[in-house]
């Protein structure tokens, strides 16, 4: 990881209604945004609380921060466009929060073709 890294803390997913991520401007937290796939709203891989989160979490050396992307799961070219700027917006207020933020995009099936129109 390039650059001085500084200890964002215990791993940490906001509830629904508190602000998606809560550290001071000094941290430097490492996020991974999970993005599921087609007919996939309700995947549970994608969870903070995960068998794959924590895998991943004893993989990396650091705390993480784990955040979900929810979108409609349609098939079909308009809800992968809608997910994308969705998704768009997710990462802007992430940046907002925390600038210098490590942000890392997992996502599976057409969850990844929303990237593309990032």
């Amino acid at each position: 990881m390039p650059g001085k890294w500084r200890n964002p803390g215990p791993t940490h997913h906001a509830p629904k209604n508190e602000k998606r991520i809560s550290m001071n401007m000094e941290s430097h937290p490492t996020i991974v945004l999970m993005v599921h796939g087609t007919w996939a709203r309700g995947a549970d891989w994608n969870q903070a609380t995960s068998e794959f989160a924590q895998r991943l979490q004893r993989a990396y050396r650091t705390p993480l921060v784990f955040e979900s992307f929810k979108w409609s799961g349609r098939n079909g070219h308009k809800a992968r466009v809608l997910a994308s700027n969705q998704l768009r917006k997710q990462i802007q207020e992430m940046r907002s929060a925390s600038a210098d933020a490590d942000i890392y995009i997992v996502a599976h099936s057409h969850g990844e073709t929303s990237l593309f129109f990032l």
